[in-house]
């Protein structure tokens, strides 16, 4: 069985399509919607028979009424819950120390809070103990009236993420209403779910790392040859490379979210280190039209995410010694440029347009 599919400019598709093929494939748990106000004592003992919510779900009432551990409260509570909220758009912003991009998000997320004032509760979320988090607010502090809510499995039990940032939208009615990525929480965007409009957010849905990346999980049978080529930003996958294996040989690599320039590196980089290449940071030589139109990964992530790829390539195991060459291959037929492996003076990577 094999699947090819040719380049096609697919982000306005992308998260409509795909995102609801996948909606299956967020994580599932025992079917177990607790709703009286002792049922978060099952939820702290076993979090993971939890459901997770799905866009348009009301939150249930054991999920109002749960105690969660809060650290630098502008009031010192050491305890909240979301019913301190109801009735405000929520704002949950999942988060972790490691993560520099949900950090350099936190003054915008104070600025915001300060604008929309009672209109708006962000509220921080992390999986990290207090006792953690405490010591790690006093060499880099929140900013302004941010408090963050800790040891979170619950809520991430039943707002199921791979990536973060990851923010929940609570609605005034109590519902969720939409799961999104960083370049979502705008002004406008806020001011417009307080007026009932969500339609124009980006939804971030998720999808496992570990597994192929835009393949359900409801096929019959995995595929012995598969490649993908997408053109579009994905919001529910970081920008990573995963490879897949079979019998503790590789067969196929996933990569997410890069630029096409960056994605040729990629695919093309260990077939030039077994040519003897020892700098992994070359620019590959480009010899096409329009060169200027070629960003990197850092620049499309920042100005334009519609520039953005999705890649996957799969072979059979017999295949696995000739995988980097055919990945190439595969990705040239797809993309309708040309690269291949130059030897002279150093081996190099030459793009052209046929």
């Amino acid at each position: 069985m094999t699947y090819h599919y040719a380049r096609a400019n697919l982000l306005p598709k992308l998260t409509l399509k795909i995102g609801i093929i996948f909606l299956s494939c967020i994580p599932t748990f025992a079917q177990v919607r607790p709703r009286g106000l002792d049922a978060y004592k099952n939820w702290q003992v076993q979090p993971e028979n939890i459901t997770p919510l799905r866009i348009g779900d009301a939150l249930p009432d054991a999920l109002w009424h749960l105690p969660l551990a809060v650290v630098n409260h502008p009031q010192g509570k050491e305890t909240v819950t979301l019913r301190d909220y109801k009735g405000k758009l929520i704002l949950l912003d999942f988060w972790a120390r490691g993560c520099g991009s949900c950090i350099a998000a936190f003054p915008k997320l104070d600025s915001l809070q300060q604008q929309f004032d009672d209109r708006v509760q962000v509220v921080l979320a992390t999986r990290e103990s207090s006792e953690v988090i405490k010591k790690y607010l006093n060499k880099r502090p929140l900013h302004g009236a941010l408090f963050s809510i800790t040891d979170a499995s619950v809520l991430a039990h039943v707002f199921p993420y791979y990536t973060i940032p990851h923010y929940v939208w609570i609605g005034q009615d109590g519902k969720l209403l939409a799961t999104t990525d960083a370049k979502q929480i705008t002004a406008p965007h806020i001011e417009a779910a307080l007026s009932g409009k969500t339609t124009q957010l980006v939804l971030k849905r998720d999808l496992d790392p570990n597994k192929l990346f835009f393949l359900t999980d409801k096929l019959d049978t995995k595929p012995r040859h598969y490649s993908l080529l997408l053109n579009g930003h994905y919001p529910g996958l970081a920008s990573q490379i995963k490879e897949r294996t079979e019998n503790g040989v590789v067969i196929g690599r996933s990569y997410a979210n890069y630029s096409l320039l960056d994605l040729y590196r990629k695919v093309a980089w260990p077939i030039l280190e077994q040519a003897g290449a020892t700098r992994r940071d070359q620019q590959p030589i480009l010899q096409v039209a329009n060169i200027q139109l070629w960003p990197t990964t850092a620049s499309a992530l920042e100005h334009d995410r519609a520039s953005l790829y999705a890649f996957e390539f799969l072979v059979v195991l017999n295949d696995a010694a000739k995988l980097d060459s055919l990945a190439l291959d595969a990705l040239n037929r797809a993309s309708g440029y040309y690269g291949r492996i130059v030897h002279a003076p150093e081996p190099h990577l030459l793009i052209t347009d046929h």
